[in-house]
């Protein structure tokens, strides 16, 4: 590539670099579409950033992509406890409920199990 000022510059290595990375992401989307269980990815602000099949099947299909974590369980303030377990320096295990699919929440509500 020639740039204006007629310097050249090896792209070649950046996109080694990509397609690797990209194929390290399809690999991950391949194993987390086989695993039964629901799978969340979360932003820190407690947004839906990723989810694999299993997920959209548990709550009833697509549009879960920057739904508010807490408005998809049924489990009340379920974000805050996902992070607070996350940062204890504890094997326990954190009990989470997701709501029904025929059952959608309220926005700016979760209820409780």
């Amino acid at each position: 590539m020639i740039r204006l000022w007629g310097t050249t510059r090896d792209i070649g290595p950046s996109r080694a670099r990509e397609r690797a990375i990209s194929a390290e992401a399809e690999v991950m989307r391949d194993i987390l579409g086989a695993v039964p269980d629901p799978i969340f990815v979360l932003s820190e602000a407690g947004l839906v950033l990723a989810t694999n099949a299993a997920a959209e099947r548990a709550l009833g299909g697509s549009g879960l992509l920057g739904a508010p974590f807490d408005s998809l369980a049924a489990t009340r303030q379920a974000f805050a406890r996902l992070c607070s377990a996350a940062l204890e320096d504890s094997e326990a295990e954190t009990e989470l409920a997701l709501r029904e699919p025929d059952h959608p929440a309220r926005p700016g509500f979760s209820g409780s199990r």
